[in-house]
């Protein structure tokens, strides 16, 4: 049996516009709140320790967007008690982000639409990241 996992939502910002998705409605009454601080998310890993709850889930909004992702994916990475760390995302993220989840604790978990539901750039972002992803053996 798989061990529990614990959802983290990084940030509500997302750069797509899903039509099916339940997001908008929160997220509008959330406009304060983009993205989650680094305190805070330090405050729920140290909780996620002391529940003895090693696996993480890293949602959004779209996650890998997060200004920060870097330094949060660095401190669970690099925590050994952490196991695996799934990221939800939309695919639509900084291509330069895709070297760096390259990583054995890292499960990508990736939502596609079909291609009208993206607009032009986000589709080509999509496809180029979807192409890094395959070349460098990212599952």
């Amino acid at each position: 049996m798989m061990d529990p996992s614990v959802n983290v939502i990084l940030t509500y910002v997302c750069p797509n516009k899903c039509r099916y998705c339940f997001a908008p409605n929160y997220i509008s009454s959330q406009k304060n709140i983009r993205f989650m601080s680094l305190h805070n998310f330090r405050l729920i890993t140290n909780f996620l320790k002391k529940s003895n709850l090693t696996n993480i889930r890293l949602l959004g909004g779209e996650p890998l967007i997060h200004p920060n992702i870097d330094q949060i994916l660095d401190e669970i990475e690099q925590d050994d008690f952490f196991e695996i760390i799934s990221i939800f995302t939309s695919g639509v993220f900084p291509s330069s982000l895709v070297e760096r989840l390259n990583n054995e604790k890292i499960i990508l978990v990736i939502n596609l639409n079909h291609q009208k539901d993206y607009s032009r750039d986000n589709y080509n972002r999509f496809m180029k990241n979807i192409e890094k992803m395959s070349n460098k053996g990212i599952r």
